[in-house]
């Protein structure tokens, strides 16, 4: 059955304005999917949307929604309600940073609402349409950050953890409907924002690459290679080894390790 078939006519992107967002929803419409793009930035989305459309000849829609307002999965059923989505890619997030105590509320409220109040609520409503047609697919975006507790994102991580349980309780629950579900779990990727935040440097990038961050397009090409295979993927081999190393390990050296190279890195 080809991709569009399955997952079709139309595939929607969450966080789709730029960097891993716009490489999924690129890699839906090569697979000749239309696609509906959602992100705040309509300027951003405009041109994802054309660079789709004039180089794979699909449809796209975009929608100008903030994942963290208040009327946000609202915005979105009602915004999509005359089209058929076949996929549901969620890979908005919120991420807070910083230590916990330190974070203030508004910050610790939003990273639970974006990361698992609005995936679940959409979730629910896209699968349910899925589930009468016998068909489609849904991943939700997660994080190695998901897999062990993570100073400086404690409850970013928290939150993705969520996001991953989530997939992988549903794909148990509507295997045999005909509908797919993954948590795909994302190491570092080089995107617009991460450098921005990071000041990437060439020798930077250098050593992040030397220690399995990838490109956004690699990490997307990943996805599709992998996505209606299981419950759980991984954006990399080198983030699969990883993890399964660590998870030999006993927890508490595992979290105190993972928590020197973040305060190192990111405190």
């Amino acid at each position: 059955m080809l991709f569009n078939d399955k997952y079709g006519p139309w595939a929607l992107v969450a966080g789709a304005s730029e960097g891993l967002g716009a490489a999924l929803a690129n890699g839906a419409g090569e697979r000749g999917c239309n696609v509906v793009l959602i992100a705040r930035t309509e300027s951003k989305l405009a041109d994802v949307a054309a660079h789709i459309e004039r180089t794979y000849g699909v449809q796209t829609r975009t929608l100008s929604v903030d994942l963290s307002g208040p009327d946000a999965v609202q915005h979105v059923i009602e915004g999509v309600d005359d089209l058929e989505i076949g996929l549901f890619i969620y890979n908005a997030a919120a991420e807070p940073r910083g230590l916990f105590l330190d974070t203030p509320d508004d910050e610790l409220v939003r990273n639970v609402y974006m990361n698992c109040t609005v995936p679940t609520l959409l979730t629910k409503s896209l699968a349910a349409k899925m589930v009468e047609r016998r068909r489609g697919g849904i991943a939700l975006c997660s994080s190695g950050g998901a897999l062990q507790g993570l100073r400086i994102f404690a409850a970013y991580g928290a939150a993705k953890a969520y996001e991953l349980l989530l997939a992988e309780g549903l794909w148990d629950e509507l295997r045999g409907s005909g509908v797919d579900v993954m948590g795909y779990i994302i190491g570092t990727t080089l995107t617009p924002e991460f450098r921005r935040n990071m000041d990437v440097t060439p020798d930077v990038e250098s050593s992040l690459r030397a220690a399995g961050a990838q490109s956004p397009e690699e990490c997307a090409a990943r996805f599709y290679e992998v996505f209606g295979s299981g419950p759980r993927g991984y954006a990399s081999d080198h983030i699969e080894a990883s993890f399964a190393a660590n998870a030999s390990l006993p927890r508490a050296e595992v979290v105190a390790a993972l928590g020197e190279h973040m305060q190192a890195n990111f405190g």
